[in-house]
């Protein structure tokens, strides 16, 4: 087993490397550590990628107690930036872009003492059958909305100054979620900018007080599973909170989305207790995926 020094995003890590061939890293943060970005170099070899995942979190467990950390979470990461979560109970629906698959599975985590802190959920929307609430929603909000917000579609053109703005408008909107940490505009573009060549403006609404944005729905189209598009990200500036923002949002993308040939769409990856997770209601939707975070408490090992 080796552990080497790494430096990533700007923040202390440890690559750690066990015997099995599997390797990660582990982040040290200021309140608990992480471990993440897991990957196996025997991929079909199940038995010993379960006995590596073991030696793994052995490893981490002893490096993140030696450095003074009393959590370890996984799998996360870094921080909720990034690729965080694990597969908790699937469906026969296929993987969607952008999907989360840590190679920590839920059973491996829960044998090795870890319990779960957070679950999240995937649903399929049926657009054709939502189309009259869909439109039915836009109508109920339009005139306030409109009327109180400037409403525009993401500008490709103005790449670089959209980011800016949502970077802004997504450190306010997120500051309260579960794990935040704020990162840098390049760390956060550089998690943008991949998608550049993915983006369909006509699927990216914001909404602007003065100058000021203050809302989006980003939604991108799904390459890996044709007519269907995935509902990325949704924030709204507290201060504008409760006024219909998201679900007037929600509408128009998914109307965009409709005149342009997709019919289904996946709300992805959102929180059960928040408030998106009542976004779609009344839609016609179904839950595809389940997700989990897990912990370990170190003081009790």
């Amino acid at each position: 087993m080796t552990i080497l020094a790494k430096q990533t995003r700007n923040r202390p890590a440890s690559q750690l490397v066990t015997t099995n061939e599997v390797t990660a890293l582990l982040y040290s943060g200021e309140k608990f550590a992480s471990l993440g970005r897991v990957e196996f170099l025997n991929q079909q070899n199940t038995e010993t990628n379960r006995a590596a995942a073991r030696e793994l979190l052995r490893l981490a467990t002893d490096k993140a107690r030696a450095d003074g950390h009393k959590t370890l979470i996984a799998p996360l990461d870094g921080d909720t930036w990034h690729s965080y979560r694990t597969i908790i109970k699937s469906s026969p629906e296929p993987k969607f872009l952008l999907e989360p698959e840590s190679l920590l599975s839920a059973d491996i985590l829960k044998e090795a003492g870890f319990h779960l802190i957070a679950q999240y959920s995937s649903s399929l929307i049926d657009l054709s059958a939502s189309q009259a609430t869909i439109d039915a929603n836009l109508a109920k909000r339009q005139r306030a909305i409109e009327s109180s917000f400037s409403i525009r579609h993401f500008n490709s053109n103005r790449f670089d100054d959209e980011i800016k703005d949502i970077y802004e408008l997504s450190l306010k909107s997120f500051e309260n979620n579960f794990l935040y940490q704020p990162i840098s505009f390049e760390q956060f573009a550089e998690l943008y900018r991949p998608l550049s060549a993915l983006i369909k403006d006509e699927l990216v609404w914001l909404a602007f007080d003065h100058s000021k944005l203050v809302g989006i729905l980003f939604a991108l189209p799904d390459r890996l599973n044709e007519g269907q598009i995935i509902l990325k990200s949704v924030a709204v500036h507290p201060e504008f909170a409760g006024l219909g923002l998201a679900s007037y949002l929600l509408a128009r993308v998914h109307i965009e989305a409709i005149n342009l040939g997709f019919t289904r769409s996946v709300q992805a990856l959102y929180k059960d207790e928040n408030r998106s997770a009542t976004l779609t209601a009344g839609l016609s939707s179904k839950i595809i995926r389940r997700y989990g975070l897990f912990s370990l408490d170190l003081d009790f090992l």
